[in-house]
């Protein structure tokens, strides 16, 4: 027989498990929600601040990036099924609706995230955006207690689980599937890949300094230009170039680029490009997958600046 005590042990252990879940989908749904609003402006244009993306064709370039074997045509589609995942995944734990299967699907989504983030931006990316630590507060979330789950509309519903206990699993089924169907889109495979496709990412480019001067003419710049090659298949991840003004020559084969929101171009032997300081160099590519590409690129920097600062997404 359950004492006086115990039943205070018990009854204090689910307050704290109510607080952690609650806490849990608060901080998971924020952080969705989050990554969409500045998908869309919402936090500021590109180049202010710690925007990321700052509209949604800088995003769709980020997916490239993140998963270049994703044919060219399908990197919209998966950009916003993404999107799509993450608006109702932030949505439903923001209002604890269905939160068991939302918190399953938001860590296959997560670990889905993090594992391609890994593999084709290093995997310094997503140790740093703590995507694993999201993932493993969601499966803790998705463990947790049914009774648990205070503040939300399964509370509600928990009463009346005798009504609709099978329409909520089918649902729930569904909302499972969706969800990793677009973490697999956007970030650990996709459907029309090859199984015999390689798994392991192309050697990021490699990069060789020709010179690196200080500017007599110009105190405080320094003139530096570099050859870098890219290997077939290699892209480099999203970047700025600091307050650098930059010159890009295609020596061999062709390079994909985009920058800033401006269309992706692919420029061939002997075209070139050039960038204003502070824009975002959103996509840099090698176009075939079977030629190597290189580039003469050259900066003119403030003196002491790093060259290169990679997206922290």
């Amino acid at each position: 027989m359950l004492t006086t005590e115990d039943l205070k042990a018990v009854t204090q252990n689910q307050r704290v498990w109510s607080v952690a879940t609650v806490f849990a989908r608060l901080a998971l749904a924020a952080g969705f929600l989050s990554a969409v609003a500045d998908r869309f402006g919402i936090w500021g244009p590109p180049n202010t601040g710690v925007v990321g993306w700052g509209n949604f064709a800088a995003y769709v370039a980020y997916t490239h990036s993140l998963s270049p074997y994703v044919p060219s045509g399908l990197h919209d589609a998966a950009a916003w099924t993404a999107t799509a995942a993450e608006s109702v995944l932030g949505l439903a734990l923001l209002t604890g609706v269905l939160v068991r299967w939302s918190a399953w699907a938001a860590t296959g989504l997560l670990l889905g995230f993090g594992t391609s983030m890994g593999l084709f931006l290093g995997w310094e990316a997503p140790l740093s955006a703590s995507v694993f630590a999201a993932a493993s507060a969601a499966l803790l979330l998705a463990l947790a207690p049914v009774d648990t789950f205070a503040l939300s509309i399964d509370q509600v519903f928990e009463r009346m689980r005798s009504v609709g206990s099978r329409h909520t699993r089918r649902i729930g089924a569904v909302l499972v599937v969706a969800t990793l169907a677009s973490a697999t889109a956007c970030g650990a495979g996709n459907a029309t890949v090859p199984v015999a496709a390689p798994t392991t990412a192309p050697a990021p480019p490699a990069v060789n300094v020709l010179l690196q001067q200080a500017m007599p003419n110009a105190k405080g710049k320094t003139f530096t230009s570099q050859i870098v090659d890219f290997p077939p298949g290699a892209a480099a991840p999203a970047h700025r170039h600091g307050q650098a003004f930059v010159y890009a020559y295609v020596l061999q084969g062709t390079v994909r680029s985009q920058v800033d929101a401006n269309p992706a171009t692919t420029y061939k032997q002997g075209e070139n490009w050039f960038e204003d300081p502070g824009a975002h160099h959103v996509v840099a590519a090698n176009a075939s997958k079977t030629d190597p590409a290189k580039l003469l690129v050259v900066y003119v920097s403030t003196t002491g600046d790093s060259l290169q600062i990679n997206d922290p997404h």
